[in-house]
């Protein structure tokens, strides 16, 4: 199905602190741009029965948003599955998602600041220090709203940048313009300004509706995909030896972009491309047949339907 709207997901410990902030300065944010097609809630690893701080309730107040109504949520696996882009506050809970979901989300900083850094929680040693708390909780409420236009332009661009380019609202970065090379019923080509080599290409080849994995595209959009990628490569090798074709399918797999997109490379012998390097431990006979088994028996309940 295809996702026109994308649903964001924050994660704290207690949802009553962090991540409540950080939904509601973004709520805050859309409303005034009038956004309509990203959605935002929060969730907690624990979530036990607890009220918002009112230290949190009045600085968020002061910034003309009102979260007194937030209702706690407790993280569930259901929710990994729901939500299109799901961010941890802090570095517990990034590996407490991975731990017990086997997801990879990134952190707050991350998106916006670039860095691997948590924001951090109040902490039971200063539990009892009111000044302490005060100037946290400030503290705390202030970075996440005066980074809150960061998270949303990192999801605008990570979900709806080949949208953008297709409907003309924007060009590609540094003025480069958007040209198509190839346009099918579903489908449209165009050249990357990521190029390995000048005399080189680049193709992207993506669906022209939004979708965010592979396996959510239907059949016969799947099938004009392959077809153009086929005809992407056949001009491609009128002046090159090869090309590989590459899709990075989630996060953990590289993917930045959550539009389906295969990337077409131009590859000529020498031409110093490396797609990827393994750094693998070779098994042995008893464990390949295992992982086989493992794998054939994954299929079968993809087959039918589990």
């Amino acid at each position: 199905m295809a996702e026109n709207k994308v649903k964001v997901l924050f994660v704290c410990s207690g949802n009553v602190y962090r991540s409540v902030v950080a939904e509601y300065c973004l709520r805050n944010f859309l409303r005034k741009k009038n956004v309509k097609n990203i959605s935002v809630k929060s969730a907690g690893i624990t979530a036990k029965p607890q009220l918002v701080d009112d230290q949190t309730l009045k600085f968020l107040k002061l910034k003309g948003i009102d979260a007194s109504k937030h209702k706690q949520m407790k993280l569930s696996k259901e929710m990994i599955n729901n939500f299109d882009l799901i961010i941890a506050m802090h570095k517990e809970h990034q590996d407490f998602i991975q731990n017990n979901f086997g997801v990879y989300v990134p952190l707050f900083n991350e998106i916006a600041l670039g860095k691997s850094t948590s924001i951090e929680d109040v902490g039971e040693a200063h539990a009892d220090d009111s000044e302490y708390v005060k100037n946290h909780t400030k503290n705390t409420v202030e970075h996440i709203y005066k980074n809150t236009e960061k998270i949303f332009n990192y999801i605008r661009m990570s979900n709806f940048l080949f949208v953008d380019f297709m409907k003309g609202h924007r060009e590609q970065r540094d003025g480069y313009p958007f040209k198509p090379l190839y346009e099918s019923k579903h489908s449209i080509a165009f050249m990357s300004i990521d190029i390995p080599n000048k005399e080189d290409a680049h193709v992207l080849v993506v669906p022209k509706t939004r979708f965010k994995a592979f396996e959510d595209i239907p059949p016969e959009i799947q099938h004009d995909l392959v077809e153009s990628i086929s005809i992407v490569g056949k001009a491609i090798k009128k002046n090159h030896n090869g090309y590989n074709v590459l899709l990075n399918n989630g996060w953990s797999a590289g993917q930045r972009i959550f539009h389906t997109h295969f990337h077409v490379i131009p590859r000529n012998e020498k031409d110093g491309i490396k797609i990827e390097v393994w750094k693998n431990k070779k098994l042995n006979k008893t464990q390949f047949i295992k992982l086989n088994e493992q794998i054939r028996e994954n299929i079968k309940e993809v087959v039918n339907g589990a």
